[in-house]
């Protein structure tokens, strides 16, 4: 099984939000389950789309 977590937070080091995505993060991969984490902000993410 594989888990997608997709995060964002401007501030995403010290959130409680982050503390609970690693949190999930960490569970998940105690069982057996392949877990992609993504950081919006670390990645730059532009979501305005231009056409």
């Amino acid at each position: 099984m594989n888990h997608l977590i997709i995060f964002a937070h401007p501030n995403s080091v010290r959130s409680f939000g982050r503390a609970i995505a690693n949190r999930i993060e960490q569970i998940s991969q105690e069982n057996g389950v392949n877990v992609f984490f993504r950081d919006l902000y670390e990645m730059n993410f532009q979501s305005n789309f231009i056409s």
